[in-house]
């Protein structure tokens, strides 16, 4: 009765260690997103966290060349994350002489090379139906900026982001970094979204509570009290953006940036995301023979011993996805410069 008790248990931490090889991304339904341009339809399909593309660079239609923006599917899929459920992003296509590129960043007269035409979704999913974005605002005493993006959903709410990634209710402030915070005045979102000149324009307002930076975005200049930089006069105008150029706040002076293939931190960022799914599927095959043999024994004191071998290795498995965690406490540790934690994720 005791071996038959062992084996259940064993069965189950098995197939609760395989369950755990799939994440629950993969569960979602499947997200179909429309859009039409100059006759011609465009679906991008989102099924198991995958981006399935109407797209082949270098494909012909209509006698020219389409291509989807760097990173494409990267941002379309963190687009897609909204506190109403996963909705179509809006894409733009740019159409030049030469060739059309489909973003899914904003961009205007100023930062589009040809004619930009900016897209809303025809499905009948949740959608963004119109997304503004603010000219890059500069981060107080640094060399550094962020660029705030507005969307208006189908059923009229309203999320902000400072990456044009990932969205945030507009009634919370966003982290910048670990010592400051982005804060807006909602005044400012009826502008932005009335004013089809794209003229509406706020300001950069920079105090501090504690010992934490804030950043609070508003329309009006002269409702900035104790700011740290109120002889500077920042304005920043909606709707200019380069949807090539990101918010340049991910840098790292030991790492280099993950983006970049030639860097440190993209080797390790790669090796990583390898590691976090063979370390379960390892945990598993040797798991699953160290019970086999301990089962075709009979004997409970290797069950027991298989039992400590399971759970220090689910340890060292879990472990894996707190490696960005780690590497922030070293660089703390040695006094490095960098935000560690947009290096790995």
């Amino acid at each position: 009765m005791k071996n038959n008790k062992f084996i259940k248990i064993s069965l189950l931490i098995i197939l609760v260690t395989f369950m755990s090889l799939f994440p629950i991304d993969t569960m979602a339904k499947e997200l179909i997103c429309n859009y039409n341009y100059d006759g011609n339809n465009l679906q991008y399909v989102l099924k198991n966290n995958k981006l399935t593309s109407p797209i082949k660079d270098g494909q012909k239609i209509n006698n020219k060349s389409w291509y989807n923006s760097s990173s494409f599917d990267e941002i379309f899929i963190s687009s897609t994350r909204s506190t109403k459920g996963d909705l179509c992003p809006t894409i733009v296509v740019e159409d030049n002489e030469l060739f059309n590129t489909v973003f899914v960043n904003y961009r205007d007269e100023k930062d589009c090379n040809g004619k930009c035409t900016q897209l809303t979704s025809t499905s009948n999913n949740l959608k963004v139906e119109e997304t503004k974005i603010i000219t890059a605002v500069g981060v107080y005493n640094s060399d550094s900026y962020f660029i705030p993006s507005f969307r208006k959903i189908s059923d009229n709410t309203i999320e902000w982001s400072l990456d044009n990634s990932k969205y945030s209710s507009i009634n919370d402030a966003i982290k910048l970094d670990k010592k400051s915070i982005v804060k807006i005045d909602e005044k400012i979102i009826k502008n932005l979204f009335t004013n089809n000149d794209n003229s509406a324009k706020i300001y950069r307002c920079v105090f501090t509570s504690g010992k934490k930076v804030i950043y609070n975005l508003q329309e009006n200049e002269t409702s900035c009290k104790n700011d740290l930089s109120k002889n500077d006069k920042q304005g920043y105008v909606a709707n200019s953006y380069d949807g090539n150029k990101g918010a340049g706040n991910c840098k790292s002076t030991v790492l280099g940036d993950p983006k970049d293939e030639n860097s440190v931190a993209w080797l390790l960022q790669q090796l990583l995301n390898y590691m976090r799914i063979l370390g379960p599927m390892i945990v598993l095959i040797m798991s699953a023979v160290d019970f086999a043999k301990a089962i075709v024994m009979g004997d409970d004191e290797t069950m027991q011993k298989c039992y400590k071998k399971l759970i220090k290795r689910l340890i060292l498995a879990m472990l894996l996805f707190f490696v960005p965690t780690l590497v922030t406490i070293l660089l703390n540790v040695f006094g490095f410069v960098g935000d560690p934690i947009c290096v790995l994720d």
